[in-house]
C-alpha cells in the first residue's frame, strides 16, 4: 500500500546511491485473487485519509482498522480517531451488530479517541467482478497489474459517519 500511496509507480529510486530497485514479483503474487477485494477495499479507505492530508497507521490494537493521525504524525500526537471499515461490496454483506458497534466503541472512547465508520461500497456487478479476478490470475506484467488495480478504484465509493458514546457526565447540561 505504502508504494502505491507514495510513488504510484513499479519502482523505487534511491537517488543518492544512484542505485534503481524494480520489484521482480507481480502484485498478484502478493496480493491473490481471494484476498483482492478486501486489499481494494482497505487501500480506498487509506488513500481517501492520505488525500485529506491524514496519517493512517494500523488500529488492530484498539479493535478498528486504521488510526488517524493530523499531520504531525504518531511521533508528535496521539491519534484522534479510529476508522472502522464496513465492507458494503459483497451482494450479502453483514451489517455489524449493535454489541460489535458499542463494544469497539467503549475500548476507542476509553482510549480517548473518536470512532469513525467507513461504509465501502461498490458499483460493480458479480460478473464484473468475475472478470477483473480472471484478469489478475491471467497478468504477469508489474505494470499491467497495477493499472487493473488502479482502474478498479474508481468504481468504489465511501461514506463516513462518526459514532460518539454518550456519557452522562460529559454530555449532561
Amino acid at each position: 500500500l505504502k508504494l502505491f500511496i507514495s510513488k504510484n509507480s513499479s519502482s523505487l529510486k534511491f537517488i543518492k546511491n544512484g542505485l534503481s530497485f524494480k520489484p521482480d514479483i507481480p502484485l498478484n503474487k502478493l496480493i491473490n485473487v481471494q484476498n483482492l477485494k478486501k486489499t481494494l477495499v482497505r487501500f480506498v479507505v487509506y488513500s481517501t485519509l492520505r488525500n485529506k492530508g491524514y496519517i493512517a497507521r494500523e488500529g488492530l490494537k484498539f479493535g478498528c482498522d486504521f488510526l488517524v493521525y493530523e499531520r504531525n504524525g504518531p511521533v508528535f500526537e496521539h491519534a484522534q480517531y479510529s476508522i472502522v471499515i464496513r465492507d458494503l461490496t459483497e451482494e450479502a454483506h453483514e451489517i455489524m451488530s449493535t454489541e460489535d458497534i458499542l463494544s469497539r466503541l467503549r475500548i476507542i472512547s476509553s482510549a480517548k479517541k473518536k470512532m469513525i465508520i467507513m461504509d465501502v461500497e461498490s458499483t460493480y456487478t458479480e460478473s464484473a467482478w468475475k472478470k477483473i479476478k480472471d484478469r489478475w490470475e491471467q497478468l504477469q506484467d508489474y505494470k499491467a497489474l497495477e493499472n487493473l488495480f488502479m482502474s478498479t478504484l474508481t468504481n468504489f465509493s465511501v461514506n463516513q459517519l462518526l459514532v460518539e458514546r454518550w456519557s452522562p457526565e460529559r454530555n449532561r447540561e
